[in-house]
C-alpha cells in the first residue's frame, strides 16, 4: 500500500480543460485511468495534450497508449483496454476537481492505495504459508534461495507464479492452460 494525500492528485480537468474533460466518456480503473473518449472528439490532441502534460510533471504521471504500453504488463491487444492511461507515480492520484470537491470533500487522504505499478515493493503481497510445503523446502536446505530461515522467508515473485503452484498442488500440473506466469518456477522447490 502507498500513502498518498492532497499535496500528489493529478486534475485531469487542468490538463484536459472543460471542454476536454466532458469528452472523456468513460474513465477505466484507479488509480490507472484508462481514457475513452467521445467518437466526436478529438482523441489525437487530448493525447498529445495529455503527453506534453506528463512531460512537465516531474514525474509524476505517464501516460500510455495501447501501442506504447509496456509489455510486461499484458495489457494490451483487446478492446477491453482503453485507448489512452495515464499511470501515476507511487502515492499519486488521478482525480477532476469536482471528484475532489463533492466526493472527498476538498481532503484526499486514504491510509493506503493500491493497483500501481507491480515493481513498487509497496505494491508487493504477502504470501504465507505453512504445512507440507515450508517443511519440504526446509528440509531440502535450499539456502541460496532464502532471505530468511528462520522464519522462512524466500525471494520476492510475481502473483502469476501463484496459479501454477496451486495447479502442482492439486496434481493437475498436466492440464496447465496458456498462462502469464513462469510453468516451471516452483520446479527448484518442490521437485
Amino acid at each position: 500500500m502507498a500513502s498518498t494525500s492532497n499535496d500528489r492528485l493529478i486534475f485531469l480537468d487542468d490538463i484536459l480543460g472543460p471542454e476536454g474533460l466532458k469528452d472523456i466518456s468513460h474513465r477505466d480503473g484507479w488509480p490507472n485511468v484508462g481514457l475513452r473518449f467521445n467518437q466526436s472528439s478529438n482523441t489525437t490532441n487530448h493525447l498529445q495534450t495529455l503527453l506534453n502534460a506528463a512531460e512537465k510533471s516531474n514525474g509524476s504521471f505517464a501516460v500510455y497508449t495501447k501501442e506504447t504500453m509496456p509489455s510486461r504488463w499484458n495489457f494490451k491487444g483487446t478492446d477491453r483496454i482503453a485507448p489512452i492511461y495515464l499511470i501515476p507515480a507511487l502515492g499519486w492520484a488521478v482525480t477532476d476537481h469536482h471528484e475532489f470537491e463533492v466526493v472527498y470533500k476538498g481532503d484526499y487522504r486514504p491510509k493506503g492505495n493500491h493497483g500501481y505499478d507491480n515493481t513498487y515493493e509497496e505494491m508487493r503481497a504477502i504470501f504465507v504459508v505453512q504445512g507440507p510445503f515450508v517443511t519440504s523446502v526446509k528440509d531440502r536446505n535450499l539456502n541460496k534461495t532464502f532471505i530468511s530461515t528462520s522464519p522462512l522467508v524466500i525471494d520476492p515473485f510475481s502473483n502469476l507464479e501463484l496459479y501454477s503452484l496451486v495447479l502442482r498442488l492439486l496434481d493437475l500440473q498436466n492440464k496447465i492452460p496458456p498462462h502469464n506466469g513462469t510453468l516451471h518456477y516452483w520446479d527448484h522447490f518442490l521437485s
